[in-house]
């Protein structure tokens, strides 16, 4: 398998959209909006959301992330769905999060590797605080779930 850089070009957004998509339209049932994407290398902006992080992996090198951040309201919907109704102690949200990052990580990996790049399926770790990619190319698919900004982002490590 030859080792690429990722391209955060029209093809990787597409086949963020449809992840969006299929895992909270169709699977969580969580109504969203796609916004129009972009590529970055400036620092995020901070948010209030809760962070999942993946990083992309071909064997040992490592490529770039998968980020995901969501708002609070919209993990309680999705956690409704599954029947919790209390309100969600950091735990359950972080567990929430691991889950929904995963689920998109995954839907990702595998159009990515019908594609030739050969990445590996690695755990999410989710954090409180925003993750900003700051010196890494990145594209940003931003989209609105529940009325609540939200967003992926796909990240190249600098090359030496």
């Amino acid at each position: 398998m030859q080792n690429k850089r990722i391209a955060l070009d029209l093809q990787v957004a597409d086949i963020l959209q449809d992840a969006v998509r299929a895992a909270l339209n169709d699977t969580f049932q969580v109504v969203t909006e796609i916004k129009p994407w972009n590529v970055q290398k400036e620092a995020l902006q901070p948010d209030d959301s809760l962070i999942g992080i993946i990083p992309i992996n071909q064997g040992p090198k490592n490529y770039g992330y998968f980020v995901t951040a969501f708002n609070r309201a919209v993990i309680a919907k999705v956690l409704a769905f599954y029947g919790v109704t209390e309100t969600p102690d950091r735990a359950m949200l972080h567990d929430a999060v691991s889950e929904m990052t995963n689920v998109l990580y995954g839907m990702f990996k595998t159009e990515m590797n019908h594609l030739g790049y050969g990445f590996e399926m690695s755990l999410p770790t989710v954090i409180d605080t925003e993750w900003d990619g700051q010196n890494m190319e990145k594209l940003i698919l931003p989209f609105v779930a529940e009325g609540h900004r939200c967003r992926i982002v796909v990240s190249n490590v600098q090359q030496q």
